[in-house]
């Protein structure tokens, strides 16, 4: 197989993914998602070669839109009619939208604490939405029971469909066409399949002898909930569930792997075998990140699709990325999928702003 020449949206890499029949793709034009040079973040840095992938420009959002456009697309494939998701919430939206499009039922389990941006959008595109008492693994648990009740097609993006998984390696073919290899891709990460996704995509770009090395990656958690790092800093093989329940404002991967701990051991073996790194984030280093990005690259990500961010500015500091090296971050998520979190810091500000009352009077900046 040969790839595609100038590769416009997704499914030109068609030959790659799972599908028979063109027929049954279930696309809403997933464009080739696009690589920024961060030139402001460069210079306070102190590198070269800084890019961001945007995945916030797909259709719904979020990077979700890859995995479930070829699980879903399989879905039809299949004859299926309902697809049942547990998501923290991007992945659920993007279920939706996709369901929608392939006339299919969308049944869907999220925690509770589950922004509420999230579940308006899966409620549009007329989702079945229920909460869920707890963390994202109880959500998991209900979703997996009515899979093996209702025999319903689960697209929940962590491992469990391994169709899902390979939407996530086509991150890899669009790098690749874009800059070649980059020295480090940071990935913010729950369960962690794209994480693995995107180096199975090098892996396999590798095979066709396109490329002689891989990227190192790495993963990127909230430190109050991050069981694949922490494995990660212990030098482990296999990921515990994270049993401590504190809530972190990167809820889109505040995931504890509680009764699929091998997920995270798979995602934290990828990271092994590129050399890669785990890093954790505290909530005020989360909260850099979201304003580092929009002050000053203009790109407005959610806190679960900022942390890549802040991991690279931890390795920075720690010598571990050198000034020439190409690095890439994924954001993941847009900010409008979680403005709440800002709201209340933002609105802070805004209600002390002087009240013009049409007297300009703007003090200039020194």
């Amino acid at each position: 197989m040969k790839l595609p020449p100038n590769p416009k949206e997704m499914w030109d890499y068609i030959d790659f993914l799972p599908i028979e029949e063109r027929n049954n793709v279930v696309s809403l034009g997933e464009s080739i998602s696009p690589l920024l040079e961060a030139k402001n973040l460069e210079k306070q840095l102190g590198l070269d070669n800084l890019y961001i992938k945007d995945y916030a420009r797909n259709t719904t959002g979020s990077f979700k839109d890859r995995p479930n456009s070829v699980g879903i697309s399989k879905a039809k494939e299949f004859g299926i009619d309902t697809i049942v998701i547990a998501s923290s919430g991007n992945a659920s939206s993007s279920a939706a939208a996709y369901a929608a499009k392939g006339n299919m039922r969308c049944i869907v389990f999220v925690p509770e604490s589950t922004p509420k941006e999230k579940l308006v959008q899966a409620r549009v595109y007329q989702a079945e939405v229920f909460k869920v008492k707890g963390h994202y693994s109880n959500a998991f648990r209900l979703a997996m029971e009515a899979t093996s009740k209702y025999g319903w097609y689960n697209v929940t993006t962590t491992y469990l469909n391994p169709y899902t998984v390979e939407g996530n390696k086509v991150v890899a073919y669009e790098l690749f066409e874009q800059i070649g290899v980059p020295d480090f891709i940071f990935v913010p990460i729950g369960a962690g399949p794209l994480l693995y996704g995107t180096l199975k995509g090098f892996k396999e770009l590798k095979m066709m002898g396109k490329i002689d090395k891989y990227p190192r990656m790495v993963g990127v958690q909230a430190a109050r909930c991050s069981p694949i790092v922490e494995a990660f800093e212990k030098n482990q093989r296999e990921v515990k569930g994270w049993t401590k329940e504190i809530p972190t404002i990167a809820s889109g991967i505040n995931d504890p792997l509680i009764g699929y701990e091998n997920d995270g051991s798979l995602t934290l073996e990828a990271i092994y075998q590129s050399k890669g790194y785990g890093v954790k984030l505290q909530e005020e280093a989360i909260l850099e990140s979201i304003h580092s990005l929009a002050k000053e690259e203009g790109i407005f990500a959610e806190p679960a699709g900022a942390v890549g961010l802040g991991g690279v500015k931890q390795l920075v500091d720690k010598g571990v990325i050198k000034p020439a090296d190409k690095v890439v971050v994924l954001v993941t998520g847009h900010g409008l999928k979680n403005i709440a979190i800002l709201a209340q810091e933002e609105l802070k500000l805004i209600s002390q702003l002087t009240d013009l009352n049409n007297n300009l009077t703007i003090k200039k900046e020194e």
